[in-house]
Parts: structure tokens; C-alpha cells; sequence
């Protein structure tokens, strides 16, 4: 009886796993954005001479009902999810295809959520991110009306 009892309580346990699985990879498109990245002279020769890259992340969050026992910091209390992306130079990068949790955007008190830009070299070339100041944040109403514009600089050492 009592092994009967443990195998139904740990289906029961994999079974509601699967389903918070299930939850969470229900996705939900964002709206369409864009962002502007710049490089200063220093930076834009450094990179194009060395081949490195910058890569970047677009991290979604927002106010509302926090799950009990998640950890959400940094972010806000509902976590919505993620987008990288990676340019070969400075321009513009179209945001079309970012998707969120649709389970985490039922939980929060406005549809107009947080976006967070965090901008670094791609460390392919230099071991560690050697560009600074890549960082924006807003809302999600905001950036679909005009570019996210993020400029960077070098940072490789001081003797630069």
C-alpha cells in the first residue's frame, strides 16, 4: 500500500512539472521595436579592427501578482523573458520575432510592461566585454513608438 501511495504522489508531483512546463513555454508575441546601436570613434575602430561583435539582450518584466517562491531579482516581480541578438557593426536591430510568457503576462497589473537593453562586445575576439554603456530601460508603449537609441564606447584598459 505504501509503495502504491508514493508511486501515485510522485506521478502526481511529474505530472504537475509537466504542466507548469507547458505553462511557462506558452508564448506570446511582442509588439514590434527597434534599436539604435552607436559606437563611439574609439569603440568603432577597435571593434572593426579586432573582428569582434556586439551582441545584446532585450529582458522583459512588469509589475503584478509574483508566483510564490520565485526569486525574480534583478527584474521586477513578474519576469516576462528574454531576447538576444548580435551585430557584426553599430545599426539598427528590428525586434520582430521577441516573444514573452503568456502565463507571467496574465499576471501583471499593465500591459504596458518594462524592457531592458543590456549591450556588450561578443566576446569572441577580447576575452571580457570591452564596450560600455549599453544600457536602456522603458516601457514597451514607449518603444514601439520611436528607436531605442543606445550609444557605446571602448573600455579595454586605461592607457586607451
Amino acid at each position: 500500500m505504501l509503495i502504491l501511495l508514493s508511486s501515485v504522489l510522485l506521478s502526481c508531483d511529474r505530472s504537475s512539472d509537466l504542466q507548469r512546463q507547458t505553462r511557462d513555454q506558452t508564448k506570446k508575441g511582442v509588439p514590434a521595436f527597434t534599436i539604435q546601436i552607436s559606437l563611439t570613434k574609439r569603440a568603432a575602430e577597435h571593434l572593426a579592427s579586432s573582428g569582434e561583435t556586439i551582441k545584446g539582450a532585450v529582458y522583459f518584466d512588469g509589475d503584478g501578482i509574483k508566483r510564490r517562491g520565485e526569486e525574480t531579482a534583478p527584474f521586477r516581480d513578474v519576469y516576462l523573458g528574454s531576447h538576444d541578438f548580435e551585430l557584426q557593426s553599430p545599426g539598427i536591430i528590428a525586434v520582430t520575432n521577441a516573444a514573452i510568457s503568456e502565463e507571467a503576462f496574465k499576471r501583471l497589473r499593465s500591459t504596458n510592461y518594462h524592457y531592458t537593453v543590456n549591450v556588450f562586445s561578443g566576446r569572441r575576439v577580447f576575452p571580457n566585454n570591452v564596450l560600455n554603456g549599453g544600457y536602456a530601460t522603458g516601457t514597451i508603449e514607449a518603444a514601439t513608438k520611436r528607436p531605442i537609441n543606445i550609444e557605446c564606447d571602448f573600455t579595454l584598459g586605461t592607457s586607451e
